[in-house]
């Protein structure tokens, strides 16, 4: 599913709890440049297959304490963002090297 097709369902916050957003390089750097300056901000990570994910707490304040943050965001580029559940994540996890 991608972001624009979850939020025309209206999805509720305990349907979006667990899920992340995933999305390539350049959705990423347009995320954290398009941030407003303010106290909440959020910060993607990095996949084992290039990609970035951040979860749904964006999603789920996005009237809340992300609501700057949400509403700064291009709307046109929500088909690039893809929505899974955490089990699917786990899988695109870096594993930390052992020190």
């Amino acid at each position: 599913m991608t972001l624009d097709k979850l939020l025309q369902s209206n999805a509720n916050p305990e349907e979006l709890s667990g899920m992340w957003l995933v999305f390539d390089s350049d959705v990423a750097l347009r995320l954290k440049n398009a941030q407003p300056v303010y106290q909440h901000q959020v910060s993607s990570i990095s996949l084992k297959d290039g990609r970035y994910a951040l979860c749904a707490d964006l999603l789920i304040a996005r009237n809340g304490i992300y609501a700057p943050t949400f509403k700064a965001l291009d709307q046109t580029e929500f088909p690039l963002v893809n929505v899974i559940h955490s089990n699917e994540i786990t899988s695109l996890l870096p594993i930390p090297e052992e020190e």
